[in-house]
Protein backbone atom coordinates (compact mmCIF):
# COMPACT_ATOMS: atom_id res chain seq x y z
CA UNK A 1 0.00 0.00 0.00
CA UNK A 2 1.29 3.49 -0.80
CA UNK A 3 -1.13 5.97 1.38
CA UNK A 4 -4.46 5.86 2.56
CA UNK A 5 -6.63 8.96 2.66
CA UNK A 6 -9.74 9.43 5.14
CA UNK A 7 -12.14 12.33 4.85
CA UNK A 8 -15.31 13.08 6.92
CA UNK A 9 -14.26 11.29 10.53
CA UNK A 10 -14.43 12.76 13.36
CA UNK A 11 -12.10 13.45 16.86
CA UNK A 12 -13.43 13.39 20.10
CA UNK A 13 -12.55 16.87 21.93
CA UNK A 14 -12.95 19.12 25.17
CA UNK A 15 -15.35 22.38 25.00
CA UNK A 16 -15.06 24.58 27.28
CA UNK A 17 -18.16 27.00 26.79
CA UNK A 18 -17.47 30.18 29.43
CA UNK A 19 -20.31 31.56 31.40
CA UNK A 20 -19.71 35.72 31.05
CA UNK A 21 -21.51 36.48 33.87
CA UNK A 22 -19.68 34.29 36.42
CA UNK A 23 -16.82 35.54 34.54
CA UNK A 24 -17.51 39.17 34.83
CA UNK A 25 -18.33 38.53 38.62
CA UNK A 26 -15.53 36.90 39.61
CA UNK A 27 -13.43 39.61 37.35
CA UNK A 28 -11.81 36.44 35.37
CA UNK A 29 -10.60 37.27 31.47
CA UNK A 30 -10.75 34.28 29.17
CA UNK A 31 -6.89 34.89 28.70
CA UNK A 32 -6.68 34.82 32.25
CA UNK A 33 -8.96 30.79 32.20
CA UNK A 34 -6.58 30.21 29.21
CA UNK A 35 -3.24 30.61 30.96
CA UNK A 36 -4.76 28.35 34.12
CA UNK A 37 -5.87 25.73 32.32
CA UNK A 38 -2.48 25.43 30.50
CA UNK A 39 0.03 25.65 33.24
CA UNK A 40 -1.80 22.52 35.07
CA UNK A 41 -1.97 20.52 31.95
CA UNK A 42 1.85 20.09 31.44
CA UNK A 43 3.93 17.17 30.67
CA UNK A 44 7.47 17.72 30.39
CA UNK A 45 11.16 16.66 31.76
CA UNK A 46 12.48 17.79 34.71
CA UNK A 47 15.92 16.81 34.85
CA UNK A 48 18.10 13.94 36.32
CA UNK A 49 18.61 13.17 40.12
CA UNK A 50 21.13 10.84 42.07
CA UNK A 51 19.86 8.86 44.41
CA UNK A 52 21.56 5.83 46.32
CA UNK A 53 24.87 5.99 43.67
CA UNK A 54 22.06 5.87 40.53
CA UNK A 55 20.86 8.65 38.00
CA UNK A 56 17.49 8.63 37.32
CA UNK A 57 15.28 11.27 34.78
CA UNK A 58 12.82 13.68 36.09
CA UNK A 59 9.76 14.62 34.14
CA UNK A 60 6.95 16.01 35.56
CA UNK A 61 3.58 14.50 33.52
CA UNK A 62 0.64 16.63 35.48
CA UNK A 63 -1.63 16.04 32.26
CA UNK A 64 -5.43 15.56 32.03
CA UNK A 65 -6.76 12.04 32.17
CA UNK A 66 -10.76 13.17 32.53
CA UNK A 67 -12.45 16.23 32.26
CA UNK A 68 -13.55 16.54 35.73
CA UNK A 69 -9.49 17.19 36.29
CA UNK A 70 -10.66 20.46 34.17
CA UNK A 71 -13.40 21.32 35.98
CA UNK A 72 -11.75 21.40 39.28
CA UNK A 73 -8.46 23.66 37.71
CA UNK A 74 -8.40 26.38 40.01
CA UNK A 75 -8.47 30.54 38.55
CA UNK A 76 -6.94 33.32 40.25
CA UNK A 77 -9.59 36.09 41.03
CA UNK A 78 -9.08 39.63 42.76
CA UNK A 79 -10.91 38.37 46.15
CA UNK A 80 -8.90 34.40 45.78
CA UNK A 81 -9.96 31.82 43.06
CA UNK A 82 -12.46 29.93 41.43
CA UNK A 83 -12.96 26.37 39.90
CA UNK A 84 -13.24 26.48 36.11
CA UNK A 85 -16.56 24.52 36.30
CA UNK A 86 -18.18 27.23 38.49
CA UNK A 87 -17.34 29.61 35.29
CA UNK A 88 -17.61 27.14 32.35
CA UNK A 89 -19.50 24.15 30.90
CA UNK A 90 -16.71 21.55 30.13
CA UNK A 91 -18.03 18.73 27.83
CA UNK A 92 -16.98 15.89 25.55
CA UNK A 93 -17.80 17.47 21.56
CA UNK A 94 -17.22 15.51 17.87
CA UNK A 95 -14.70 17.98 15.70
CA UNK A 96 -15.56 16.82 12.09
CA UNK A 97 -12.33 19.00 11.08
CA UNK A 98 -12.49 20.69 7.94
CA UNK A 99 -14.49 17.72 6.35
CA UNK A 100 -17.78 16.17 5.86
CA UNK A 101 -18.47 13.35 3.53
CA UNK A 102 -21.77 12.00 2.86
CA UNK A 103 -22.60 9.11 0.38
CA UNK A 104 -25.84 7.80 -1.63
CA UNK A 105 -26.96 4.92 -2.28
CA UNK A 106 -29.73 3.83 -4.60
CA UNK A 107 -30.81 1.24 -2.39
CA UNK A 108 -30.41 2.57 1.05
CA UNK A 109 -33.06 5.84 -0.70
CA UNK A 110 -33.30 8.98 -2.01
CA UNK A 111 -31.29 10.43 0.95
CA UNK A 112 -27.51 11.32 1.78
CA UNK A 113 -26.04 9.61 5.08
CA UNK A 114 -22.56 10.78 7.20
CA UNK A 115 -19.88 8.55 6.50
CA UNK A 116 -16.15 8.14 7.02
CA UNK A 117 -14.46 8.19 3.58
CA UNK A 118 -11.57 6.07 3.02
CA UNK A 119 -9.36 5.64 -0.24
CA UNK A 120 -6.57 3.33 -0.32
CA UNK A 121 -3.90 3.93 -3.01
CA UNK A 122 -1.27 1.45 -3.99
CA UNK A 123 2.12 1.54 -5.00
CA UNK A 124 3.23 2.20 -8.33
CA UNK A 125 3.81 -0.80 -10.39
CA UNK A 126 2.04 -3.05 -7.39
CA UNK A 127 -0.79 -5.76 -7.75
CA UNK A 128 -3.87 -4.30 -7.57
CA UNK A 129 -6.34 -7.28 -7.49
CA UNK A 130 -4.31 -9.04 -4.63
CA UNK A 131 -4.17 -6.21 -2.06
CA UNK A 132 -8.20 -5.50 -2.59
CA UNK A 133 -9.24 -8.87 -2.00
CA UNK A 134 -7.08 -8.77 1.35
CA UNK A 135 -8.70 -6.25 2.21
CA UNK A 136 -12.11 -7.27 1.52
CA UNK A 137 -11.19 -10.38 3.30
CA UNK A 138 -10.48 -8.61 6.51
CA UNK A 139 -13.41 -6.36 6.41
CA UNK A 140 -15.20 -9.57 6.29
CA UNK A 141 -13.53 -11.81 8.61
CA UNK A 142 -12.20 -8.92 11.69
CA UNK A 143 -16.27 -7.27 11.70
CA UNK A 144 -16.61 -7.48 15.63
CA UNK A 145 -13.19 -7.62 16.31
CA UNK A 146 -11.61 -4.60 14.18
CA UNK A 147 -14.62 -2.59 13.87
CA UNK A 148 -17.94 -2.22 15.93
CA UNK A 149 -20.26 -5.22 14.37
CA UNK A 150 -22.96 -2.71 14.31
CA UNK A 151 -21.08 -0.85 11.88
CA UNK A 152 -21.97 -0.70 8.21
CA UNK A 153 -18.98 -0.78 5.49
CA UNK A 154 -19.82 0.03 2.43
CA UNK A 155 -17.39 -0.38 -0.79
CA UNK A 156 -18.43 2.58 -3.47
CA UNK A 157 -15.55 1.79 -5.91
CA UNK A 158 -13.56 -1.16 -6.21
CA UNK A 159 -10.69 -0.70 -8.89
CA UNK A 160 -9.75 -4.50 -8.77
CA UNK A 161 -13.32 -5.27 -9.76
CA UNK A 162 -12.78 -3.25 -13.33
CA UNK A 163 -9.27 -4.58 -13.64
CA UNK A 164 -10.67 -8.00 -13.31
CA UNK A 165 -13.91 -7.28 -15.92
CA UNK A 166 -11.52 -5.84 -18.34
CA UNK A 167 -8.46 -8.87 -18.00
CA UNK A 168 -11.74 -10.84 -17.80
CA UNK A 169 -12.74 -9.62 -21.12
CA UNK A 170 -9.20 -9.40 -22.85
CA UNK A 171 -8.77 -13.20 -21.68
CA UNK A 172 -12.07 -14.18 -23.25
CA UNK A 173 -11.08 -12.67 -26.37
CA UNK A 174 -7.85 -14.21 -26.23
CA UNK A 175 -9.55 -17.65 -25.33
CA UNK A 176 -11.11 -17.22 -28.73
CA UNK A 177 -8.24 -16.22 -31.06
CA UNK A 178 -6.88 -19.23 -29.48
CA UNK A 179 -9.47 -21.40 -30.95
CA UNK A 180 -9.77 -19.76 -33.76
CA UNK A 181 -5.86 -20.14 -34.92
CA UNK A 182 -6.45 -24.29 -34.35
CA UNK A 183 -9.42 -24.64 -36.03
CA UNK A 184 -7.90 -22.90 -38.82
CA UNK A 185 -5.02 -24.98 -38.75
CA UNK A 186 -7.02 -28.07 -38.14
CA UNK A 187 -8.80 -27.01 -41.89
CA UNK A 188 -5.84 -26.68 -43.59
CA UNK A 189 -3.12 -29.63 -42.50
CA UNK A 190 -3.74 -33.05 -40.68
CA UNK A 191 -4.88 -33.57 -37.20
CA UNK A 192 -1.70 -34.45 -35.63
CA UNK A 193 0.42 -31.46 -37.93
CA UNK A 194 -2.02 -29.23 -36.40
CA UNK A 195 -1.83 -30.59 -32.62
CA UNK A 196 2.20 -30.34 -32.80
CA UNK A 197 1.79 -26.40 -34.12
CA UNK A 198 -0.99 -25.97 -31.28
CA UNK A 199 1.71 -26.54 -28.94
CA UNK A 200 3.84 -23.40 -30.05
CA UNK A 201 1.05 -21.00 -28.32
CA UNK A 202 0.99 -22.01 -24.86
CA UNK A 203 4.96 -22.87 -25.13
CA UNK A 204 5.72 -19.66 -26.44
CA UNK A 205 3.11 -17.88 -23.94
CA UNK A 206 5.36 -19.04 -21.42
CA UNK A 207 8.54 -18.28 -22.46
CA UNK A 208 7.46 -15.00 -22.67
CA UNK A 209 6.14 -14.87 -18.85
CA UNK A 210 9.36 -15.41 -17.75
CA UNK A 211 10.71 -12.93 -19.95
CA UNK A 212 8.15 -10.39 -19.07
CA UNK A 213 8.82 -10.84 -15.08
CA UNK A 214 12.34 -9.98 -15.63
CA UNK A 215 12.15 -6.79 -17.19
CA UNK A 216 9.43 -5.66 -14.91
CA UNK A 217 6.64 -6.12 -17.26
CA UNK A 218 2.91 -6.88 -15.10
CA UNK A 219 0.34 -8.76 -16.39
CA UNK A 220 -2.33 -6.21 -17.99
CA UNK A 221 -4.90 -5.32 -20.29
CA UNK A 222 -1.74 -3.85 -22.60
CA UNK A 223 0.04 -6.56 -22.34
CA UNK A 224 -2.83 -8.96 -22.58
CA UNK A 225 -3.83 -7.62 -25.78
CA UNK A 226 -0.05 -8.24 -27.12
CA UNK A 227 -0.61 -11.66 -26.51
CA UNK A 228 -4.19 -11.72 -28.35
CA UNK A 229 -2.25 -9.72 -31.26
CA UNK A 230 0.81 -12.05 -31.37
CA UNK A 231 -1.62 -15.37 -31.90
CA UNK A 232 -1.75 -15.42 -35.25
CA UNK A 233 1.58 -14.81 -35.50
CA UNK A 234 3.26 -17.47 -33.45
CA UNK A 235 2.02 -20.27 -35.63
CA UNK A 236 3.61 -18.91 -38.76
CA UNK A 237 6.56 -20.24 -38.06
CA UNK A 238 5.51 -23.77 -36.77
CA UNK A 239 3.24 -23.87 -39.86
CA UNK A 240 6.26 -23.91 -42.35
CA UNK A 241 8.29 -25.81 -40.71
CA UNK A 242 6.27 -29.00 -40.44
CA UNK A 243 4.52 -28.22 -44.01
CA UNK A 244 8.53 -28.62 -45.13
CA UNK A 245 8.26 -31.89 -43.13
CA UNK A 246 5.23 -33.11 -44.85
CA UNK A 247 6.87 -32.24 -48.03
CA UNK A 248 10.11 -34.05 -47.43
CA UNK A 249 8.19 -37.14 -46.30
CA UNK A 250 6.29 -37.61 -49.47
CA UNK A 251 9.92 -38.45 -50.99
CA UNK A 252 9.54 -42.08 -48.85
CA UNK A 253 11.76 -40.51 -46.24
CA UNK A 254 11.25 -41.30 -42.77
CA UNK A 255 9.97 -39.11 -40.44
CA UNK A 256 13.28 -38.49 -38.45
CA UNK A 257 15.75 -37.77 -41.92
CA UNK A 258 12.76 -35.53 -43.01
CA UNK A 259 12.74 -33.47 -39.84
CA UNK A 260 16.54 -32.78 -40.38
CA UNK A 261 16.23 -32.10 -43.94
CA UNK A 262 13.29 -29.70 -43.83
CA UNK A 263 14.57 -27.71 -40.64
CA UNK A 264 17.71 -27.26 -42.47
CA UNK A 265 16.08 -26.10 -45.50
CA UNK A 266 13.66 -23.50 -43.71
CA UNK A 267 15.73 -21.98 -41.25
CA UNK A 268 17.29 -19.49 -42.51
CA UNK A 269 13.85 -18.56 -44.07
CA UNK A 270 12.09 -18.98 -40.87
CA UNK A 271 14.70 -16.22 -39.21
CA UNK A 272 14.53 -13.63 -41.67
CA UNK A 273 10.74 -13.47 -41.22
CA UNK A 274 10.86 -13.90 -37.89
CA UNK A 275 13.08 -10.53 -37.82
CA UNK A 276 11.55 -8.51 -40.27
CA UNK A 277 8.55 -9.20 -38.38
CA UNK A 278 10.41 -8.35 -35.11
CA UNK A 279 11.69 -5.27 -36.52
CA UNK A 280 8.50 -3.35 -37.08
CA UNK A 281 7.72 -3.42 -33.37
CA UNK A 282 11.19 -2.31 -32.09
CA UNK A 283 10.80 1.18 -32.92
CA UNK A 284 6.97 0.99 -30.86
CA UNK A 285 9.23 0.10 -27.92
CA UNK A 286 11.43 2.39 -27.97
CA UNK A 287 8.73 5.32 -28.15
CA UNK A 288 9.61 8.33 -25.87
CA UNK A 289 7.90 10.17 -23.34
CA UNK A 290 4.40 8.95 -21.18
CA UNK A 291 3.10 7.49 -24.21
CA UNK A 292 6.13 5.63 -24.69
CA UNK A 293 5.98 4.19 -20.74
CA UNK A 294 2.45 3.38 -21.02
CA UNK A 295 2.55 1.52 -24.71
CA UNK A 296 6.10 -0.25 -24.15
CA UNK A 297 4.20 -3.11 -22.47
CA UNK A 298 2.66 -4.16 -25.91
CA UNK A 299 5.40 -4.10 -28.48
CA UNK A 300 7.66 -6.10 -25.99
CA UNK A 301 5.42 -8.43 -25.18
CA UNK A 302 4.84 -9.27 -28.77
CA UNK A 303 8.90 -9.82 -29.19
CA UNK A 304 9.10 -11.85 -26.70
CA UNK A 305 6.37 -13.93 -27.76
CA UNK A 306 7.06 -14.17 -31.97
CA UNK A 307 10.70 -14.63 -30.72
CA UNK A 308 10.25 -17.45 -28.41
CA UNK A 309 7.92 -19.31 -30.91
CA UNK A 310 11.19 -18.84 -33.61
CA UNK A 311 12.95 -20.97 -31.17
CA UNK A 312 10.85 -23.62 -30.38
CA UNK A 313 9.43 -23.60 -34.23
CA UNK A 314 13.02 -24.90 -34.82
CA UNK A 315 14.37 -26.67 -31.43
CA UNK A 316 10.46 -28.47 -30.82
CA UNK A 317 8.37 -28.55 -33.59
CA UNK A 318 10.63 -30.82 -35.60
CA UNK A 319 11.81 -32.35 -32.66
CA UNK A 320 7.90 -33.97 -31.93
CA UNK A 321 6.97 -34.25 -35.53
CA UNK A 322 10.02 -37.07 -35.48
CA UNK A 323 8.49 -38.44 -32.61
CA UNK A 324 4.92 -38.10 -32.99
CA UNK A 325 4.31 -38.72 -36.85
CA UNK A 326 4.28 -42.14 -38.54
CA UNK A 327 7.75 -43.39 -39.54
CA UNK A 328 6.95 -43.54 -43.36
CA UNK A 329 3.84 -41.30 -44.59
CA UNK A 330 0.94 -42.99 -46.57
CA UNK A 331 1.49 -46.20 -44.23
CA UNK A 332 -0.85 -44.76 -41.89
CA UNK A 333 -3.62 -47.69 -40.45
CA UNK A 334 -6.75 -45.78 -41.80
CA UNK A 335 -10.32 -46.33 -41.24
CA UNK A 336 -12.29 -47.84 -43.91
CA UNK A 337 -16.11 -48.01 -44.22
CA UNK A 338 -18.15 -47.16 -41.35
CA UNK A 339 -15.39 -45.98 -39.29
CA UNK A 340 -14.28 -43.69 -41.80
CA UNK A 341 -17.63 -42.19 -42.37
CA UNK A 342 -18.12 -41.59 -38.03
CA UNK A 343 -14.38 -40.09 -37.85
CA UNK A 344 -15.71 -37.43 -40.34
CA UNK A 345 -18.31 -36.85 -38.62
CA UNK A 346 -16.95 -36.28 -35.46
CA UNK A 347 -13.91 -34.04 -37.12
CA UNK A 348 -17.05 -31.76 -38.04
CA UNK A 349 -19.08 -31.84 -35.18
CA UNK A 350 -15.68 -31.09 -33.00
CA UNK A 351 -15.36 -28.24 -35.26
CA UNK A 352 -18.45 -26.57 -34.70
CA UNK A 353 -18.66 -26.77 -31.09
CA UNK A 354 -15.47 -25.41 -30.93
CA UNK A 355 -16.32 -22.56 -33.18
CA UNK A 356 -19.22 -22.17 -31.00
CA UNK A 357 -17.15 -21.30 -28.29
CA UNK A 358 -14.86 -19.11 -30.57
CA UNK A 359 -17.16 -16.61 -31.60
CA UNK A 360 -18.84 -15.90 -28.32
CA UNK A 361 -19.32 -12.42 -27.59
CA UNK A 362 -19.39 -11.37 -24.21
CA UNK A 363 -19.52 -14.93 -23.00
CA UNK A 364 -22.65 -15.74 -24.51
CA UNK A 365 -23.68 -17.63 -27.58
CA UNK A 366 -25.47 -15.94 -30.20
CA UNK A 367 -26.23 -15.39 -33.84
CA UNK A 368 -22.37 -14.54 -34.82
CA UNK A 369 -21.44 -17.81 -32.81
CA UNK A 370 -24.00 -20.11 -34.33
CA UNK A 371 -23.05 -18.78 -38.13
CA UNK A 372 -19.17 -18.77 -37.19
CA UNK A 373 -19.96 -22.59 -36.45
CA UNK A 374 -21.65 -23.06 -39.16
CA UNK A 375 -19.22 -21.91 -41.78
CA UNK A 376 -16.36 -23.89 -40.12
CA UNK A 377 -18.60 -27.25 -40.33
CA UNK A 378 -19.31 -26.34 -44.14
CA UNK A 379 -15.40 -25.92 -44.37
CA UNK A 380 -14.81 -29.18 -42.49
CA UNK A 381 -17.19 -31.03 -45.00
CA UNK A 382 -15.78 -29.33 -47.64
CA UNK A 383 -11.99 -31.14 -46.96
CA UNK A 384 -13.61 -34.50 -45.61
CA UNK A 385 -15.72 -35.33 -48.42
CA UNK A 386 -14.73 -33.15 -51.41
CA UNK A 387 -10.85 -33.32 -51.21
CA UNK A 388 -9.43 -36.44 -51.09
CA UNK A 389 -6.19 -35.40 -49.64
CA UNK A 390 -5.53 -32.34 -47.90
CA UNK A 391 -1.99 -31.93 -48.91
CA UNK A 392 -0.42 -32.30 -52.68
CA UNK A 393 -1.87 -31.56 -55.53
CA UNK A 394 -5.45 -30.80 -56.62
CA UNK A 395 -7.95 -29.89 -59.25
CA UNK A 396 -8.33 -25.94 -57.24
CA UNK A 397 -4.36 -26.25 -57.60
CA UNK A 398 -3.86 -26.92 -60.89
CA UNK A 399 -6.39 -24.69 -61.74
CA UNK A 400 -4.39 -21.62 -59.48
CA UNK A 401 -1.21 -23.25 -61.36
CA UNK A 402 -2.58 -21.95 -65.09
CA UNK A 403 -3.63 -18.87 -63.66
CA UNK A 404 -0.38 -18.05 -62.44
CA UNK A 405 1.85 -19.10 -65.19
CA UNK A 406 -0.61 -17.63 -67.38
CA UNK A 407 0.08 -14.27 -65.66
CA UNK A 408 3.90 -14.59 -65.48
CA UNK A 409 4.28 -15.80 -69.53
CA UNK A 410 1.74 -12.56 -70.49
CA UNK A 411 3.68 -9.26 -69.98
CA UNK A 412 0.61 -6.83 -69.94
CA UNK A 413 -0.66 -8.76 -67.32
CA UNK A 414 2.51 -8.33 -65.36
CA UNK A 415 2.60 -4.31 -65.38
CA UNK A 416 -1.24 -4.18 -64.92
CA UNK A 417 -1.13 -6.49 -61.56
CA UNK A 418 2.35 -4.09 -60.97
CA UNK A 419 0.69 -1.22 -61.39
CA UNK A 420 -2.49 -2.25 -59.70
CA UNK A 421 -0.31 -2.73 -56.48
CA UNK A 422 2.00 0.58 -56.54
CA UNK A 423 -2.18 2.34 -56.61
CA UNK A 424 -3.37 0.72 -53.84
CA UNK A 425 -0.08 1.24 -51.93
CA UNK A 426 -0.27 4.69 -52.95
CA UNK A 427 -3.76 5.15 -52.24
CA UNK A 428 -3.63 3.47 -48.41
CA UNK A 429 -0.64 5.95 -47.38
CA UNK A 430 -3.21 9.09 -48.26
CA UNK A 431 -6.04 7.68 -46.74
CA UNK A 432 -4.95 10.06 -43.70
CA UNK A 433 -3.32 12.82 -45.33
CA UNK A 434 -7.18 13.51 -47.32
CA UNK A 435 -9.39 12.77 -43.75
CA UNK A 436 -10.45 9.53 -44.70
CA UNK A 437 -9.20 8.23 -41.62
CA UNK A 438 -9.70 10.87 -38.80
CA UNK A 439 -6.72 10.83 -36.01
CA UNK A 440 -7.21 11.24 -32.02
CA UNK A 441 -5.10 9.99 -29.01
CA UNK A 442 -7.00 7.72 -27.86
CA UNK A 443 -10.51 6.09 -28.70
CA UNK A 444 -13.46 7.62 -27.40
CA UNK A 445 -15.83 5.30 -24.43
CA UNK A 446 -18.24 6.13 -22.37
CA UNK A 447 -17.51 6.39 -18.91
CA UNK A 448 -18.90 4.88 -16.15
CA UNK A 449 -17.66 7.73 -13.43
CA UNK A 450 -18.12 11.45 -13.24
CA UNK A 451 -16.84 13.90 -11.06
CA UNK A 452 -18.58 17.68 -9.86
CA UNK A 453 -16.16 20.17 -7.99
CA UNK A 454 -18.19 23.02 -6.11
CA UNK A 455 -16.14 26.00 -5.52
CA UNK A 456 -17.52 29.04 -4.47
CA UNK A 457 -16.19 32.32 -4.50
CA UNK A 458 -14.21 33.82 -1.30
CA UNK A 459 -16.15 34.83 1.36
CA UNK A 460 -19.06 32.64 1.60
CA UNK A 461 -19.48 30.28 4.42
CA UNK A 462 -19.67 26.25 4.35
CA UNK A 463 -23.05 26.82 4.49
CA UNK A 464 -23.88 28.12 1.16
CA UNK A 465 -21.58 25.37 -0.18
CA UNK A 466 -23.77 22.76 1.35
CA UNK A 467 -26.79 24.40 0.24
CA UNK A 468 -25.90 24.68 -3.74
CA UNK A 469 -24.50 20.91 -3.22
CA UNK A 470 -28.19 20.30 -2.03
CA UNK A 471 -29.84 20.98 -5.06
CA UNK A 472 -27.17 19.40 -7.21
CA UNK A 473 -28.34 16.36 -5.36
CA UNK A 474 -31.84 16.91 -5.73
CA UNK A 475 -31.12 16.83 -9.21
CA UNK A 476 -29.18 13.39 -9.20
CA UNK A 477 -31.87 11.58 -7.56
CA UNK A 478 -33.51 11.87 -10.83
CA UNK A 479 -31.58 9.98 -12.81
CA UNK A 480 -32.41 6.24 -12.33
CA UNK A 481 -28.76 5.10 -14.22
CA UNK A 482 -26.82 6.25 -11.22
CA UNK A 483 -26.43 4.09 -8.34
CA UNK A 484 -24.44 5.78 -6.06
CA UNK A 485 -22.29 9.41 -5.14
CA UNK A 486 -20.17 10.37 -2.47
CA UNK A 487 -19.55 14.08 -1.78
CA UNK A 488 -17.18 15.43 0.17
CA UNK A 489 -17.45 19.37 1.71
CA UNK A 490 -13.96 20.36 2.74
CA UNK A 491 -12.67 24.28 3.60
CA UNK A 492 -9.65 26.10 4.62
CA UNK A 493 -9.29 26.59 8.45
Amino acid sequence: MDSVELSGETESIVAITVHPVEMEAYGVSVNALSQAISAVNIGLPAGAAEMDGKKFNVRVDEAFNDIDDIRQVLVKTATGSVRVGDIADVNWVNDEGDQISRTYRKEAGVFTTPVVYMQVYRDNGADTIGPVNEIVKILEEEKGKLYPKDMEVIITSNFAEDVEDSLGTVMDSALSGLLVVVLVLFLFIDLREAIIVSLVIPLSMFTSFILMNQVGITFNTISLMGFVIALGLLVDNAIVVIENIDRIRDYGLDRKLAAKIAINQVAPAVLAATLTTVSAFIPLALTPGMMGRMLRSLPLTILFAISASFLISLIITPTIASRVLEKYKGKEKKARGAASLYRKIASIATVGILALFAFRIDGQMGIFSFVGAGLFSLAMFVKQFKFKKSHGHGSHIDKYGDWLSGVLDNNKKRMAIIGLSVILLVGSVMLVPLGFIQLELMPSEEPDSMSIIVELPKGYLISDTVEIVGEIEDKLYTFDDIDNFHIIYWWKQ
